[in-house]
């Protein structure tokens, strides 16, 4: 069965956020914040966290109404905490210097918080394989865990590219749509 065409161009642009997620952990492990590294890093950091968004609001989107208040509120959070985010990496490029530290932990911090919620209603809704509800969750955890010199955005962007993958090839229709098209399938001798 082809997944829901929202859920494919969230997934795209899943699997976008994690390429772009992947380079920038690729770049920190070799090269400082410095010089002309600074714009680089923080280009790809801002383009992948707004792909991010993207990808939230395209599976959250696909979602409504099967995800609940949780839903709805780990998307806003994680919404917030992404834009601050994004906000943070701009100015950073604009004055080639790294303000704002306070709103990038801020940042941070809302879109744990946000994909915590938005991974339970997401186990709830029952759309995607259960592994895969957590791994936004996981990823911003572990990013937080191993820092840029040990790859935090190299574990980004496998589970963003990974998510995007589930998104693409993996959605579904809610457990209780497959259990009445799968009764309809049934012979008449079954029943």
């Amino acid at each position: 069965m082809q997944p829901p065409r929202r859920a494919q161009v969230a997934g795209q642009a899943g699997i976008c956020a994690g390429v772009l997620y992947f380079i920038q952990g690729v770049i920190l492990l070799f090269e400082p914040r410095s010089g002309g590294w600074l714009y680089v890093v923080y280009s790809l950091f801002a383009a992948a966290v707004v792909l991010t968004f993207l990808a939230l609001r395209g599976l959250h989107a696909w979602q409504r109404g099967r995800d609940g208040r949780f839903g709805l509120t780990g998307f806003y959070i994680s919404s917030i905490g992404l834009g601050f985010l994004a906000v943070t990496a701009l100015v950073r490029i604009a004055s080639g210097r790294e303000p704002l530290d306070v709103l990038f932990a801020l940042g941070f911090l809302l879109a744990i918080v946000g994909y915590l919620l938005f991974g339970v209603a997401s186990l709830r809704a029952a759309m995607l394989p259960r592994w895969s509800a957590p791994l936004p969750l996981l990823g911003a955890i572990g990013a937080i865990v191993l820092q840029d010199k040990h790859g935090a955005g190299i574990l980004m962007g496998v589970v963003w590219a990974l998510l995007g993958f589930v998104l693409v090839r993996g959605a579904r229709e809610p457990r209780a749509a497959r259990s009445a098209v799968a009764g309809r399938r049934r012979s008449p001798r079954s029943r």
